[in-house]
Order: structure tokens, then C-alpha cells, then sequence
């Protein structure tokens, strides 16, 4: 029955989905299809689309997906033409073994200087690649989804926008998901209206998630959990804070007779960020705080697996708190213990993170030399980032605020001319660049 209840409700949505695009691709002038969707009906749209993708899809048209990071603009088309290289190396063997042969070579790359003709490299390369296909004469639909997007939005959208703009659609079609939280692509719709069309399905997860968390047995500690953490949900989003408290008093029962630590702890999260989100500083560092306790005991208890974890996040959310209320000093000691307990883990993102807003709350309470100490030492854990996640992060801001603290410290010439130095090196020469994009968007 609990398998059955989960399939209803999303078989039911996924029908949903496929006769709005039935019906939206009909017309044969549109070029663009932009998903226009809540938050949290995002989700199931990929899923749905993975779905079509696969050897269980009803249309008979292709439709792929890409995630290659955009990284920098003028590489992105580059990065979208290697992936598709790497899809048509995976399938080529099993088409040749069924007597397909299909002949791709990409296109050599374009010597324009004009930055907005860049990505016909890759829509160029989509229509080759669909012309290449044996006694296949169907569109193509693609999703372009780069795994760096938060970082890289403002370039991904214009990236979008200049493809639509330049491109001579003929069987690429553009796939583009947007939520109401996040827009990205209204300008592309309003720019382009005689080839874009826009689909809002309104598929109502909320209901969704009630049917699939009263799936199973009611009498089960699970079931009754995954239904009440659902409803504390809902009630935070509706700003209901006396239910919410109710039903998280209740699911915290379930979990202590359960032993269940971690989902304890994921309950004062939800509830915590939800007061944070209204500016209710006392009753979000309450939560925190029973949060840290918990995790504090857990660790004691042995668990040196997920409790540490929860313990960093613990101090970052504390931290945030008390910037938000301008209590700098208390932010300053909770962003240390991050630090620390970070450094422990060797999880270097989090410690460059933590040193950074230490570095930050200290150079708002004018304590500038230990400002400059702090975001030196977020870089000194930078250095050992991952470097693609290291051009993504958060480091500009530490080469901003070391330019400013350079001229309040009256550092030598020298050492000015090292920040940018190390900015180059770690993040890139579009350092400053990323700072803008980063702005945009934080």
C-alpha cells in the first residue's frame, strides 16, 4: 500500500506534466519551453524530464540533459560540446552493435571575438549531431542545467538569452526551468515571445507530500514522523509558529523513543529557520542552541560520524544569528569553533567559510588586525579546496576586504600587490569579475 499511495501521487502529477507538454508543443513556432514552476515542484519536473529521456518516455522526440559547469562564459559552449562528444562516444558502440552507424565529428570552434555569438557553438553542433542520427527525424529537446548555478547564475542567464537571441532554431528545442522563488528567464520569454511559450503546472507537492507521508502504517514511528515533519513544514511556511511548535513538540517525542539524534536535531533546524526568517532572534537561538546540545552529546556518546557534522552547521546557523542581530562579538566565537571543529574534519570549505565571517564580524567591530589574521586564514584553508569548488566560492570577498583592511593597516605596497596576487592564482584573473556575479545574486 505505502509504495502505492507514493506511485498515485506522483504517476498521477507526471500525466499532468506530459499533457501540458503535449499540448505546448503542438506549435510548431516555438523553439523555447520554459517551465515556470513553485520551488518545490522543481524537482519532479527534472524527474519528469529524466523520465522522458529514458527508454520509459512517451514522446518520441530526444531529450537531453546536460550538467556541465559554466565556470566562465566563454567556455561554457566548449564544456556543452565536450559533453555531448562523451554522449555520443557512450552510445555509438551500442548503436554500431544494433547495426546503427552514426558519423558526429564537432565542428572546429568559432574564431568570432563577439562574446554573444559564442554559444552558437554549441546549438551548431546540437543540429550536426541531430542530423547525424539514422532515420531520425524528430526535435531535440535540451536542458541545460550547470551544477554550479548558484554561483554562476547572472553568466548562465545572459549565456541563455544570447543563444536564444542568435540561434537559427531548426530541431534544437530549449528546455528552461524556472521557479518563482529564483525567475531566471522572464526577459527570455518577453524578448522572444513568438518562438518562447510558458508552462506553470501548478501540481500542488504540498498535497503530494501529505499522501506520500501518510503512506504505510499509521501505527508506524516513521510514518507518523515523515507525516508531522511534513506539516511543521507547511505551518513555518504559512508563519502558523504555535502549530509548528506543536507538531514539532510531538515528532520530537517520536524521535526520542525512536533514539533518532540526527532527525532530533533536523527538527530544530526546520523550526529554527523558520524564526529566523521572521527576525524571532531569541526563539531561533533557543532552537540552535538545543540543536548544539544535542550534537554535543551525541559526540560524546561516540558518534563520530554524522554528530560532528551537525555540530559545524550548528555554530555556522548560531554565527549567522548573531550577524543578523549585529552581535558580532558572539558571531565571532561561534565562526571559530566552525572553524576549528572544520579543520578537525579537514573540511576546508567550511573552515575558509568560517574564517571569512570571523574576519568579517571582527572588521565590523573595527578590530582590524585580527580582521586581516582571520581572512588570511581563510585563505591559508582555501588552498587546500577543491579547485573547482575554490573559483566558485565565496573567496573574492576575502581579496575585497584585504584591499580595505591594506589601507586602514597602512600595509606596504608589497603586500597589497600579493592579495591580488593570491586572488589570481586561487580564484582566477575574473576574480573581481565573480565578485559582481556573486553580489548579484548573495
Amino acid at each position: 500500500m505505502n509504495g502505492f499511495v507514493e506511485q498515485n501521487a506522483i504517476s498521477n502529477r507526471i500525466e499532468k506534466l506530459r499533457t501540458l507538454w503535449a499540448e505546448a508543443t503542438k506549435d510548431k513556432s516555438k523553439f523555447v519551453f520554459r517551465w515556470y514552476v513553485k520551488g518545490d515542484e522543481a524537482r519532479l519536473i527534472q524527474g519528469w524530464y529524466t523520465l522522458e529521456g529514458s527508454e520509459h518516455g512517451i514522446f518520441p522526440e530526444l531529450f537531453l540533459r546536460f550538467d556541465s559547469n559554466m565556470l566562465r562564459y566563454e567556455e561554457y559552449a566548449s564544456n556543452l560540446v565536450a559533453e555531448l562528444t562523451e554522449k555520443f562516444e557512450v552510445d555509438k558502440e551500442e548503436c554500431a552493435a544494433a547495426g546503427i552507424n552514426i558519423s558526429f565529428v564537432p565542428n572546429p570552434e568559432s574564431n568570432s571575438n563577439k562574446r554573444s555569438l559564442l554559444p552558437l557553438y554549441f546549438s551548431d553542433n546540437l543540429e550536426k549531431f541531430a542530423d547525424a542520427l539514422p532515420d531520425f527525424k524528430e526535435n531535440v529537446y535540451v536542458l541545460l542545467y550547470p551544477g554550479d548555478l548558484q554561483n554562476t547564475a547572472t553568466a548562465y542567464k545572459q549565456w541563455i538569452f544570447d543563444l536564444v537571441e542568435n540561434s537559427t532554431f531548426k530541431r534544437l528545442k530549449l528546455v528552461l526551468l524556472d521557479t518563482d522563488e529564483f525567475p531566471m528567464f522572464e526577459q527570455v520569454t518577453k524578448s522572444f515571445p513568438k518562438i518562447c511559450t510558458t508552462l506553470q503546472p501548478d501540481l500542488k507537492m504540498d498535497e503530494a507530500m501529505r499522501q506520500m507521508a501518510s503512506a504505510g502504517n499509521p501505527a508506524a514511528p516513521e510514518v507518523q514522523f515523515r507525516k508531522l515533519f511534513v506539516q511543521i513544514s507547511q505551518a513555518a511556511a504559512e508563519k502558523k509558529y504555535d502549530e509548528m511548535e506543536r507538531l514539532a513538540g510531538q515528532a520530537m517525542h517520536i524521535a526520542e523513543l525512536a533514539g533518532w539524534t540526527h532527525m532530533k536535531i533536523a527538527i530544530l533546524f526546520t523550526v529554527a529557520s523558520a524564526y529566523f526568517s521572521a527576525n524571532k532572534t531569541n526563539d531561533c537561538l533557543t532552537r540552535y542552541n538545543e540543536a548544539l546540545k544535542i550534537a554535543e552529546d551525541a559526540i560524546d556518546k561516540g558518534d563520530q560520524d554524522i554528530a560532528p557534522i551537525l555540530l559545524i552547521q550548528c555554530h555556522a546557523f548560531l554565527g549567522s544569528v548573531y550577524v543578523q542581530a549585529k552581535n558580532y562579538p558572539l558571531a565571532c566565537e561561534h565562526y571559530k569553533i566552525q572553524a576549528e571543529k572544520a579543520l578537525e574534519r579537514k573540511d576546508f570549505f567550511s573552515a575558509m567559510e568560517a574564517f571569512r565571517l570571523k574576519g568579517y564580524c571582527e572588521q565590523q567591530s573595527k578590530i582590524f588586525p585580527q580582521a586581516w589574521e582571520s581572512y588570511r586564514q581563510s585563505i591559508d584553508s582555501a588552498r587546500n579546496m577543491d579547485e573547482a569548488i575554490r573559483k566558485n566560492s565565496t573567496l573574492p570577498f576575502v581579496g575585497q576586504a584585504l584591499y580595505e583592511l591594506a589601507e586602514k593597516l597602512a600595509k606596504p605596497q608589497p603586500e597589497r600587490v600579493r592579495i591580488g596576487e593570491e586572488m589570481t592564482e586561487l580564484v582566477g584573473n575574473d576574480w573581481q569579475e565573480k565578485l559582481i556575479t556573486a553580489k548579484s545574486h548573495s
